[in-house]
């Protein structure tokens, strides 16, 4: 791990890795310095093991910044899933020999809304900060009204974590945003907004398979993440899998530009740390 990004890593990350894994940072991090990166971020949900770290060694020989989600339905399994899910996610770091900057996210539970949604709300995310989460997903179908989102804001406000808005295919990225923006809450990505809706100064999160064809990805307005789940075939053995998935997302990151963001956040977080006295 480098030096540099090891001075970055929120509280909720430290004592869950060591000096040859990854470096947990904050959501919101990447979305502070998405200007001086200056190219997409490539995301991984956590679903097979071999597919993940075929992924991890891709980004690792690419120097590309790394965000691995997991679903709500995974963390949900049992009191310790999220422990456990976290804890599959650093052991395939490992395997892949990737120290680098790695962003986890816990992906929104789509509960519907009811009687002390917000409640609910709030002992998710401790449990998930708790278990080492850097970028909270939130649906925005999770809360009732905007008193709820009042309630829940100073939790999430006091915390360096990433933010993530979770919108439906109905919902009006712009208003949600502004509503929440309303509270104080830095929403750091969102998910599910259309490819050129106003969302802001956050990172838009989009299917690779939802990318403009024929090369013109670079009409897609940055900061941009994208999620390569939808390309990878993760049927047979754990080698082949492996092997696919690791030239899935060397082709993507070559196609959207995606190389040596690790190298860029690195050089901006090393400038920050250059102006502190002492």
């Amino acid at each position: 791990m480098s030096p540099v990004f090891a001075r970055f890593v929120p509280d909720s990350g430290r004592g869950l890795i060591d000096d040859d894994g990854p470096a947990l940072l904050s959501g919101q991090l990447l979305s502070r310095y998405a200007a001086r990166i200056c190219g997409p971020v490539l995301e991984m949900t956590a679903t097979k093991a071999s597919a993940l770290v075929g992924f991890l060694r891709a980004c690792r020989h690419e120097e590309a910044l790394v965000v691995v989600a997991v679903t709500g339905e995974v963390r949900a399994r049992s009191p310790r899933a999220a422990e456990l899910a976290r804890a599959g996610v650093l052991h395939a770091a490992l395997l892949a020999g990737y120290g680098g900057p790695l962003v986890l996210v816990a992906r929104a539970v789509v509960d519907a809304a009811g009687p002390d949604a917000d409640t609910r709300l709030r002992e998710r995310i401790a449990r998930d900060i708790d278990a080492g989460y850097t970028s909270i997903g939130i649906s925005a179908r999770a809360l009732n009204d905007a008193d709820e989102w009042a309630r829940v804001a100073p939790m999430l406000g006091e915390l360096d974590l990433g933010i993530e808005l979770e919108v439906g295919a109905s919902e009006e990225a712009a208003l949600l945003l502004a509503q929440v923006d309303d509270l104080g809450l830095p929403i750091s990505a969102v998910r599910g907004a259309g490819l050129f809706d106003e969302i802001g100064a956050a990172v838009r999160v989009v299917d690779a398979a939802d990318l403009p064809p024929d090369g013109r990805d670079s009409d897609v307005p940055l900061p941009l993440r994208v999620c390569i789940d939808g390309l990878l075939r993760v049927g047979g053995d754990d080698d082949s899998v492996e092997a696919r998935a690791w030239m899935a997302t060397t082709r993507l990151l070559a196609r959207l530009g995606g190389r040596d963001t690790a190298v860029r956040l690195e050089e901006a977080l090393a400038a920050v740390l250059a102006e502190v006295p002492g």
